[in-house]
């Protein structure tokens, strides 16, 4: 009964059936046999009240398979600041089946109530704040977005794009204390299913942010859903969406949470190429300025082959310093928008004008197909505010009026009228892979900025690259 309740503790041996309308929480790593989850007409809910993911442990099934009905649900107790529960699931052996659904919507971080100055949202990509006026969505996979005034900004990314299994953070609630005490939207959870076999998703496995319910709090950011199996298949879907704002007036939507499907047999789900399951970590669709999209990456871990499918951004750090997507990547093959028009942005790093970096592809082939772009425009050193000279070794200069120069790389800058020099030219002309630098700005009024540089991406394949699309590295204005 110290596994288990309302029932007993099964053990490595049983078949567990749960098909009365009950709710049994799980409190530590168990093994049974196999599960199954209602029988398509009750409602049981099977809550894991633990961290099973991060304590690594699981709710293992050994020798036979995980079914889910439908109208019966997985989930996890909510988070605050700190993880409460996490959905783990380990099937050592079988198949597991997913008519109903693994919804962890909203239990993420919590969400924060109405401060005399209003309250950050919880976890690490909380959404920011300000005295009224809205509150800054969430982040995760995709940055948060931002309230109407200034002064409070969306949630950072963070988390892994291959592992996922971060929970999404909470939107940031704003001062206003006219309408009483207000909260703003918790994050999605995180959802961690090993199987061995075929994974078949009819139902849905979700971890998207909440919405906001009211006009000073941000959306929250969508959660993560980590799949390693041996076949993806089914017509269901599979989401960790951000959540909206209140309404478009104030505050910002949550960013996209995370999903990666490492699959080592085949996919007929979505994502890489074939399928009609739905694959979505969308930012979320109503608010004063929307986040970022979050991360779908699709691996054939038998191949080693990456597809990217879904428009997202992927980041060599965030704006803390903490690794996030990375710099360097090896896989065998890599298809971006084989199976529809996506935008992959890419978002160098730095933290003078010397040490820029930008991502690097090494690969057997690498494939973009017609209507896809890979876009770091902006992606280099950043743009710099009011009279200062631009970042990079070509950044621009400045003057106390009359404009900045622009920033040099492949060719120099163009000089201001102010009489600041345009950045000078700087890098490789046989092997480009550095930033691009950002111009400078005068120092005639606060609040200006410099356009940033664009981006660097280097695809070192052995065999070929196949560009259909748009590859577009821009500085910008």
């Amino acid at each position: 009964a110290g596994n288990w309740s309302p029932s007993g503790q099964p053990g490595s041996a049983d078949d567990v059936t749960i098909s009365a309308n009950v709710t049994v929480n799980i409190n530590a790593a168990t093994t049974i046999n196999s599960l199954t989850l209602g029988n398509g007409t009750t409602t049981p809910t099977l809550n894991f009240a633990y961290d099973a993911i991060g304590t690594s442990a699981p709710l293992t099934i050994t020798g036979g398979n995980l079914t889910v009905n439908t109208n019966s649900i997985i989930a996890h107790s909510a988070g605050t600041t700190v993880v409460v529960g996490t959905v783990n699931i380990n099937v050592t052996s079988g198949n597991a089946t997913i008519n109903g659904t693994i919804n962890t919507t909203g239990k993420g971080y919590a969400g924060v109530v109405t401060g005399a100055s209003g309250n950050i949202g919880n976890g690490t990509g909380g959404g920011g704040t300000i005295s009224a006026n809205g509150a800054g969505g969430a982040g995760h996979g995709g940055l948060g977005g931002g309230p109407s005034l200034g002064g409070a900004t969306g949630g950072i990314v963070y988390g892994s794009y291959s592992a996922p299994t971060t929970y999404g953070s909470s939107g940031g609630e704003d001062g206003y204390t006219g309408a009483g005490q207000r909260t703003s939207a918790a994050g999605g959870g995180a959802i961690q299913l090993t199987v061995s076999g075929t994974t078949t998703v009819t139902g849905s496995i979700v971890s998207n942010g909440a919405t906001a319910d009211n006009n000073g709090g941000g959306g929250g950011a969508g959660g993560s859903v980590y799949l390693t199996v041996g076949t993806i298949a089914g017509t269901g879907s599979i989401t960790a969406n951000g959540g909206s704002a209140f309404s478009g007036t104030y505050s910002g939507t949550g960013g996209g949470g995370r999903i990666a499907i490492n699959y080592s047999g085949s996919n007929t789900f979505n994502g890489s190429g074939s399928g009609t399951g739905t694959l979505t970590a969308t930012a979320g669709s109503t608010g004063y300025a929307s986040g970022e999209n979050g991360t779908v990456a699709v691996i054939d871990t038998t191949n080693n082959d990456l597809y990217i499918n879904r428009s997202q951004t992927w980041r060599v750090k965030n704006s803390s310093g903490t690794t996030t997507e990375g710099s360097s990547f090896t896989y065998r093959n890599v298809y971006v928008g084989n199976q529809a028009a996506t935008t992959w942005t890419i978002k160098g790093y730095s933290t003078n004008n010397s040490d820029g970096v930008g991502q690097t592809f090494n690969v057997n082939s690498f494939t973009l197909n017609s209507g896809s772009t890979i876009s770091g425009d902006g992606g280099g050193y950043p743009s710099v505010t009011s009279g200062n000279a631009g970042a990079g070794p070509g950044g621009g200069g400045t003057a106390s009026a009359n404009g900045g120069g622009g920033g040099g790389y492949g060719g120099a800058g163009g000089a201001a009228l102010s009489g600041a020099a345009g950045g000078i030219v700087n890098g490789s002309r046989a092997a480009p892979i550095d930033l691009g630098s950002s111009g400078g700005t005068d120092n005639f009024a606060a609040g200006r900025s410099s356009g940033a540089g664009g981006g660097a991406l280097y695809i070192n394949a052995v065999s070929k690259v196949v560009e259909n699309g748009t590859i577009s590295m821009n500085g910008n204005n």
